[in-house]
């Protein structure tokens, strides 16, 4: 029997941005994005509150790739 080598992780770097509406922080994250290395691969994942995803459309519209989670944070619905 061949024993196999457990998975290799890898760290990704993770930066959360939070805060009140209102604070800032889809500007902030806009700022970011124009400002991040040609051959840096990001992603960005919007919870949104709203019936309407506002912040989804902004970054959309900025040519962002956008995942939208409808309903706001999972972790808070316990």
């Amino acid at each position: 029997m061949t024993r196999r080598s457990p998975p290799r992780f890898h760290a990704i770097p993770t930066n959360l941005i939070m805060g009140f509406p209102g604070a800032g922080k889809t500007t902030a994250i806009l700022e970011l994005l124009k400002r991040k290395d040609d051959n840096e691969r990001w992603a960005v994942l919007v919870t949104e509150f709203g019936a309407v995803g506002i912040d989804g459309a902004i970054f959309f519209a900025s040519g962002t790739i956008v995942k939208e989670v409808p309903g706001g944070c999972r972790l808070c619905e316990r």
